[in-house]
């Protein structure tokens, strides 16, 4: 099943930033936006950890979330619902959802802390997978 159509993913790929909005434990929403975010695959976009501990504290409290963008030079927007999950650097399939993300940026948020060892800094070093859902 694919979600994410193609107008979506051109969309998405013109588009400078996109919204996620979370809810705390309270039920308090909160958007933050993202500057590095990616389509993933038909069915998943991720989003990189960049100085986000209310969104990262949010999901893991209640995995709900939105994502919003626009194409600003076409004036269409999409709102994509689904679940949300904190992807760390120890998890095995980190390099998999990082890929889309460290092609944008490079190595700009990596920088070396010992031998065989990576440290991120602000950066992708943890990603926000975002599973959607077909509403």
């Amino acid at each position: 099943m694919t979600l994410l159509h193609e107008p979506v993913q051109e969309a998405a790929r013109r588009s400078v930033l996109c919204w996620l909005a979370t809810v705390d434990a309270e039920g308090q929403p909160n958007v933050s936006p993202k500057e590095v975010w990616a389509i993933a695959d038909d069915m998943h976009v991720v989003v990189a950890n960049i100085a986000s501990p209310h969104s990262v504290r949010n999901i893991a409290q209640q995995p709900k979330v939105c994502l919003s963008f626009v194409d600003v030079f076409v004036q269409k927007g999409f709102k994509l619902v689904g679940t949300a999950r904190a992807v760390r650097a120890a998890d095995p399939e980190f390099s998999a959802w990082a890929a889309p993300l460290l092609s944008m940026v490079g190595q700009r948020f990596v920088s070396p802390q010992r031998a065989g060892h990576s440290r991120h800094i602000g950066g992708p070093h943890r990603g926000t997978e975002l599973s959607l859902s077909s509403r």
